[in-house]
């Protein structure tokens, strides 16, 4: 519902007027400009970038490894990281209920999962993909 031209507005009209008057919100054509616009910083280097990496891929340069895998990769590290924490936590939780020291053997299996499905977690994705471009950029040197 809109109000008409010389229809008087209460207090709080008059405030959201005032506020739309001074926001861009007033200005919608404007803002979509803005927005829209090429010029918006870094944009163009991104665009650029882009075009690359998919001229890289029609022609096969770059990564030759499907996405599929790389997700697949990403994936089996996070299963991997949330089972050494639950693997740990149930060999605390049985050393605790041998021995009768509970709850320090569980918190101590919880946090050596943690500590041990964070160093896999990061050799299967920081030094396992460094050491296997590599090994690509020697086998592609004459």
């Amino acid at each position: 519902m809109q109000a008409s031209p010389g229809a008087k507005l209460s207090g709080y009209g008059k405030a959201v007027k005032g506020w739309v008057r001074a926001t861009s919100f007033g200005r919608v054509g404007a803002l979509a400009k803005n927005f829209t616009s090429a010029y918006i910083a870094g944009l163009s280097e991104l665009r650029t970038r882009m075009k690359t990496a998919m001229a890289e891929r029609r022609t096969g340069g770059g990564s030759r490894r499907p996405a599929t895998a790389q997700a697949g990769e990403v994936m089996g590290a996070g299963l991997q990281f949330a089972a050494a924490i639950v693997v740990f936590l149930f060999i605390g939780q049985w050393l605790d209920g041998v021995l009768g020291t509970k709850p320090w053997l569980l918190l101590i299996g919880v946090m050596v999962g943690a500590a041990g499905g964070f160093f896999s977690l990061y050799r299967q994705l920081v030094i396992v993909p460094r050491d296997r471009e590599r090994r690509q950029q020697e086998s592609k040197k004459p």
